[in-house]
């Protein structure tokens, strides 16, 4: 049934309404919340809600439990922000970045106001995705220019100046270190 609203989502506001008392009680029922973690095997979630600035939510016991600590107890989330260097979000101080994020958590109902939160951490990541403006037009001639470099391998996003899911990411280093070994 989740999956099914999560790939069909409603667009008429009646039923918007209607299905958000189901979400409601899936959220504040702890049995329930327990079963989401399980039906929900995504790594993330776009979040698509205009009263709130996060973009998506990544849920690490998804990616690997042993990334988190208790992961039969505990849920651990990261919430991406999309945001320019040197924008209001970019300087927000850490603390208020905290209180901003966890109040969008309990607006779009991923934890409610008991939910105790053990940690935090804001990294700011700088040119996070690779630009598409500007010269991408000689995209191509820049990589046929940078692998005349033999010891070079050009490796995620960036490295390689397209947009790629992490696990496509993470690949191109594997891949980088096996042609360095085999070298």
């Amino acid at each position: 049934m989740l999956r099914r609203w999560l790939e069909q989502p409603l667009l008429k506001e009646d039923q918007i309404l209607d299905r958000l008392d189901s979400v409601e009680a899936v959220v504040s029922d702890p049995m329930l919340s327990e079963e989401l973690k399980e039906t929900l095997n995504d790594d993330w979630i776009y979040v698509h809600d205009r009263d709130v600035k996060m973009g998506r939510v990544q849920i690490y016991n998804n990616w690997s439990p042993a990334l988190v600590k208790d992961a039969k107890k505990t849920v651990w989330r990261g919430l991406e922000y999309f945001c320019n260097e040197g924008d209001d979000l970019w300087m927000m101080a850490d603390a208020d970045f905290e209180k901003m994020a966890v109040e969008e958590l309990r607006k779009i109902g991923l934890i409610d106001e008991n939910e105790k939160i053990l940690d935090y951490h804001v990294e700011h990541q700088k040119k996070a995705y690779p630009a598409y403006f500007d010269t991408y037009a000689q995209i191509d001639e820049l990589k046929k220019y940078l692998g005349k470099t033999r010891n070079l391998y050009l490796v995620g996003r960036n490295g390689r100046h397209q947009y790629d899911n992490i696990d496509i990411a993470m690949k191109s280093a594997f891949d980088a270190v096996k042609q360095i070994r085999e070298a």
